[in-house]
């Protein structure tokens, strides 16, 4: 948790199911896109790219917030 209070709780929540509903939002693009039905293959190597590349950008975003959060406490 971001800090021990109801707003952060809030917003650790917010978080997690804001990622959640973004894969499986995702998800179902990918499926709509490439569906199954049509070239398994291609859906499976579409969905493991979606996942490597979902992956990538959660670590980016949240390396991005932790060094927005470092310098703010910096300017302080």
């Amino acid at each position: 948790m971001s800090d021990s209070t109801f707003r952060g709780l809030l917003r650790d929540l917010g978080i997690f199911f804001g990622t959640v509903f973004a894969f499986v939002g995702g998800f179902l693009l990918v499926s709509y896109v490439v569906a199954p039905s049509r070239n398994p293959y291609g859906f499976w190597l579409g969905f493991l790219l979606y996942m490597y590349a979902f992956s990538k950008a959660l670590r980016w975003a949240l390396a991005w917030h932790q060094g927005r959060k470092k310098s703010r406490r910096r300017e302080r």
